[in-house]
C-alpha cells in the first residue's frame, strides 16, 4: 500500500509541467471566446456564483424530498428540443429554483450555478478505479421564457463540455489515500467552525448529478422495488445536493438539503413536477405543421393516458348503475337513472376528444 501510495504521488508530480501547459491553453481559449475579447454575448460556466441562502455553512440537521418523473417521455421531450437527457435534468432543475427562489427570494439576478460531477472514462474502459470529475453550468434561472432557459443551458453544456476536452487527459483521478479520512474530516470540521463558507465567494450554488441506473425492475423476496431514490450528501458552502437514477421507466430525484438552508425543500420537490408539466406545455405551444413525429408521440401518449382515466370512470359509473337498476324500483326512476349515466359517460366521451384535439 505504502508502495502505491509513493508511486501516484510520484506520478502527480511527473505530470505537473503537462498540466500547467494544458491549463494555460486552456485559459488561452476561454478567454479567447470570451465577450470582453470578441464583443458578442457568449454563455459560459467560468464565473463565480451569486450568493444565496443555499452558500452557508452546513449544520447536524438534513431535509429531504423525492420525486419521479417518467423517463422516456423526458427523453421524448428532450429529443424534440434537440437536447440530451442531462440537459432536460438541468432544466427541470433551473425552472423549480428559479419559481422557488421566487416565491422565498430573493431570485438572484445573475444565474444560478451547478456544480455537476462529470465522467471521465474512455468508451470501453473496464477498469475498477474511479473516473470522474467536477464541473459548473449556469442554470439560466435568470431567464424567464422557458424556451430562451433551456436554449441557455444547452449553450452552457455545449461550453462546459468544450473546455473539459482540452484538460480531460490531465484531470487526475487516481489520488494517495492513507491517511486522507482522517485529514479530510479534521480540515472540513475545522473549516466548518471557522464559517469559512460564509466568507469565501461561492463557486456553485447547488450540486446537481445525474447518475445512470438499471433499465429494468429489481426485485427482493418477489417484491417489487418501486423506487430508488438516491440520498446524497451536502457540504459546507453548497446546502443542497439533488441526485437523480434511472430505475426502469422512472427518474427518481432525490433532494437533500441542510435543514437550516432549506428546511422547504419538499416544496422544491413539488416544483419539479410542476417544472415537468412546464416543459410538456411547450409541446403544445407550437403550431402542428412544425411539431415533429416525437410531440406528436408525446401529445398522443398524453391523450391514451387521459383516455384510460376516462374510461375507468366511465366503467365505474356504468357498474355502479347496473347494480342499482337491477333492483326493483319505479319506472321514472329506471329512466332517470339509465338517463344520468347516459348524459355521464357522453360528457367524458366529449372532455376526452376535446382534450385530444388540443393536444394535437
Amino acid at each position: 500500500a505504502i508502495g502505491s501510495e509513493v508511486q501516484q504521488i510520484t506520478h502527480l508530480l511527473r505530470a505537473l509541467p503537462g498540466v500547467v501547459g494544458s491549463l494555460s491553453s486552456a485559459v488561452t481559449q476561454v478567454a479567447s471566446r470570451s465577450e470582453l475579447v470578441t464583443g458578442k454575448k457568449r454563455v459560459g460556466s467560468l464565473s463565480l456564483a451569486p450568493r444565496t441562502r443555499l452558500n452557508a455553512s452546513v449544520t447536524a440537521g438534513r431535509a429531504f424530498a423525492a420525486v419521479s418523473l417518467p423517463l422516456q417521455e423526458l427523453k421524448a421531450l428532450g429529443r424534440l428540443h434537440e437536447a440530451t437527457l442531462n440537459d432536460m435534468v438541468l432544466m427541470l432543475c433551473s425552472t423549480a429554483l428559479r419559481r422557488h427562489f421566487a416565491k422565498h427570494g430573493p431570485l438572484p439576478r445573475k444565474s444560478l450555478v451547478a456544480a455537476v460531477p462529470v465522467s471521465l472514462r474512455e468508451k470501453g474502459n473496464t477498469s475498477s478505479d474511479n473516473q470522474a470529475s467536477m464541473t459548473l453550468v449556469s442554470l439560466g434561472t435568470h431567464v424567464a421564457d422557458p424556451m430562451r432557459r433551456l436554449a441557455h443551458i444547452k449553450a452552457a453544456t455545449q461550453s462546459m463540455k468544450s473546455t473539459l476536452a482540452g484538460v480531460k487527459s490531465i484531470l487526475p483521478t487516481d489520488f494517495p489515500s492513507i491517511g486522507v479520512p482522517w485529514l479530510m474530516e479534521a480540515a472540513t470540521s475545522l473549516y466548518g467552525r471557522a464559517k469559512v463558507a460564509d466568507k469565501l465567494p461561492p463557486v456553485a450554488n447547488v450540486v446537481i448529478s445525474n447518475v445512470p441506473g438499471p433499465p429494468v425492475s429489481l426485485y427482493m423476496a418477489g417484491a417489487r422495488m418501486l423506487t430508488n431514490y438516491p440520498c446524497s450528501i451536502v457540504v459546507h458552502g453548497v446546502a443542497l445536493n439533488i441526485t437523480v437514477q434511472s430505475y426502469d421507466q422512472s427518474l427518481d430525484f432525490g433532494l437533500m438539503a441542510d435543514a437550516a438552508a432549506m428546511p422547504e425543500v419538499h416544496e422544491l420537490g413539488a416544483a419539479l413536477r410542476v417544472a415537468f408539466e412546464d416543459v410538456r406545455a411547450l409541446v403544445a405551444e407550437e403550431s402542428p405543421d412544425d411539431r415533429p413525429a416525437t410531440a406528436r408521440q408525446v401529445a398522443q401518449g398524453a391523450a391514451r393516458n387521459a383516455g384510460k382515466v376516462l374510461k375507468r370512470a366511465a366503467g365505474a359509473a356504468i357498474g355502479g348503475a347496473s347494480d342499482l337498476l337491477a333492483k326493483p324500483m319505479p319506472r321514472a326512476a329506471r329512466r332517470a337513472i339509465t338517463g344520468a349515466v347516459g348524459d355521464a359517460v357522453s360528457g367524458a366521451m366529449a372532455r376526452m376528444a376535446k382534450g385530444a384535439l388540443r393536444k394535437r
